[in-house]
């Protein structure tokens, strides 16, 4: 059961979305410049708020912004207990659409980059193919150029999992583990080259097990 607040964070939250809704336009898409992350994250957070209104208007504001918080969404539903919040990110969630986050490629801000970055990438193969389309058939130019930039710089992404599979922190090896698994492979000439140079023992493990695990789904 939840509990009210009490009413002056209230009637504060009320005039911070009614301000946010009004000064974005209602009833249209939210788009690049329009938000900031700060913005996001305090929308996020009242996904799990005391408060019934509070959640359907952080709800309502995260719908319209089409594919900008999907990373906001994933790290919150990773990080969170909240089951209530937790069944309001996937609902969002199951709503944004890979056109979507092929948008925020081009995003001027560099966390929604980054974010659609790493959606593609904890997609592997297909996440890869998506973005090879979008590089040529895309219908945004400036999208067109994000990816093929994204194309280019993929080997230092690749070297950086690599590198994390050595962190000092188990999930963020599992991570990256699980992120080359899926980009099969993409990730073998790196992961090769960490087998048999790399000076750490954990990473040259990791980079030996996804090697077998990679060519075992390729035969």
């Amino acid at each position: 059961m939840r509990f009210s607040k009490p009413p002056f964070r209230f009637a504060s939250s009320i005039h911070f979305f009614t301000a946010f809704l009004i000064s974005s336009g209602a009833g249209s898409s939210l788009q690049a410049g329009e938000v900031l992350p700060s913005q996001i994250d305090e929308l996020v957070t009242q996904l799990g708020s005391d408060e019934f209104f509070e959640r359907e208007m952080a709800s309502m504001s995260l719908e319209r912004m089409s594919g900008l918080p999907v990373g906001f969404l994933r790290r919150a539903k990773k990080s969170s207990a909240d089951p209530e919040l937790v069944f309001r990110v996937d609902r969002i969630l199951n709503r944004i659409t890979e056109e979507m986050v092929l948008d925020q490629l081009a995003n001027p801000e560099r966390q929604f980059r980054v974010d659609a970055q790493d959606y593609f990438l904890e997609k592997g193969e297909d996440g890869l193919e998506t973005i090879k389309t979008a590089a040529t058939n895309h219908r945004n130019e400036s999208v067109r150029a994000a990816a093929r930039k994204f194309l280019n710089e993929l080997p230092e992404a690749i070297e950086r999992l690599v590198t994390q599979l050595g962190d000092d922190d188990f999930e963020v090896r599992d991570v990256a583990f699980e992120e080359l698994r899926k980009l099969k492979a993409a990730a073998l000439p790196s992961l090769k080259k960490a087998a048999a140079t790399t000076k750490d023992a954990e990473v040259g493990f990791r980079a030996r097990l996804l090697i077998e695990a990679i060519n075992g789904v390729k035969k």
